[in-house]
């Protein structure tokens, strides 16, 4: 009981003299003293930035007329988290547009470039704002006005075509 006593002691005692140095009064010797003068404190921001990652992540092609999806994902998972929209910038490729809900973009008749970013809305106490883009690159699709194939007109030609030659082939 003696020894519990004596480290009771010791810790109020201790707890005394950290009161009087903190209000400045130093009751010890300056060689073991600990005298605190101020003391600073800082708000914390515990909200999350979120990482918005596209699946493919910084350049995309698609042929002119098709479309891509190209959704975004976010490091902040929790259901209340800020939604995700997207959006065009930059844009070289004539008439392409995208969907600002679901990041579908939807290429024009025109080849170029364009910006596709994924911004990810703050909420407050859950997560900060985010952006993220990526540069989908437009390609021209080639149609020839017309073919003629063994006589045919209008049949394109595919991997099966046949080929018919006559004459000398081959010959020296």
């Amino acid at each position: 009981m003696l020894r519990h006593f004596n480290s009771l002691f010791w810790r109020r005692l201790w707890i005394a003299f950290a009161i009087f140095n903190f209000m400045g009064v130093q009751i010890m010797p300056p060689a073991l003293a600990l005298n605190i003068t101020s003391i600073t404190v800082q708000k914390v921001d515990n909200v999350p930035t979120p990482i918005l990652t596209f699946a493919t992540p910084t350049t995309a092609t698609i042929a002119a007329g098709t479309s891509l999806t190209n959704r975004a994902t976010s490091s902040v998972t929790v259901s209340n988290a800020g939604a995700i929209s997207y959006a065009l910038s930059n844009s070289t490729a004539t008439g392409t547009t995208i969907n600002a809900t679901t990041g579908v973009v939807t290429a024009g008749a025109t080849a170029g470039t364009v910006t596709v970013t994924a911004t990810q809305a703050a909420v407050a106490n859950v997560n900060n704002l985010a952006t993220q883009s990526y540069t989908l690159t437009v390609t021209a699709v080639m149609t020839p006005a017309s073919q003629t194939v063994n006589g045919v007109a209008g049949t394109a030609l595919t991997a099966t075509s046949t080929f018919v030659t006559t004459g000398l082939v081959g010959a020296v």
